[in-house]
């Protein structure tokens, strides 16, 4: 067993990205209520931290991986309305803010992700 202290509550559930093989290693993302996402590679004997990513409010929401092209992202929303499209590197691709609070987990269909915000309203804007 392993474990990592982060500077808040974990509420996000974990998404992986990679391949399970012997030559390709398997990452874990999260959010976090510290404003900041963070990435793990995990192996058979515990994990490491590869990087860990600010953004501007407490995350809530799951982050989404997803292929685009020959890219692997994550479309991560906060609970400021803010949705960012982060690389595998942590660094940030895309953002942009709604005009409300958004604490639901982005799915990303077809280069579309897919949220809903506290206005009550579904939304879907295209990402890289």
């Amino acid at each position: 067993m392993w474990q990592y202290q982060v500077e808040g509550n974990v509420f996000s559930s974990m998404s992986r990205f990679g391949v399970e093989d012997s030559e390709k290693t398997v990452k874990i993302v999260f959010g976090c209520h510290d404003k900041r996402i963070y990435c793990f590679e995990m192996s058979e004997t515990g994990a490491n931290l590869c990087w860990r990513s600010e953004l501007d409010s407490p995350i809530y929401a799951t982050p989404f991986c997803y292929r685009s092209g020959d890219h692997i992202r994550m479309c991560v929303a906060t609970t400021s309305g803010s949705i960012y499209v982060i690389g595998t590197d942590g660094a940030i691709v895309e953002s942009c803010t709604m005009q409300a609070d958004v604490f639901s987990s982005p799915v990303v269909v077809r280069s579309t992700a897919v949220f809903g915000c506290r206005n009550n309203y579904l939304y879907a804007m295209s990402v890289p």
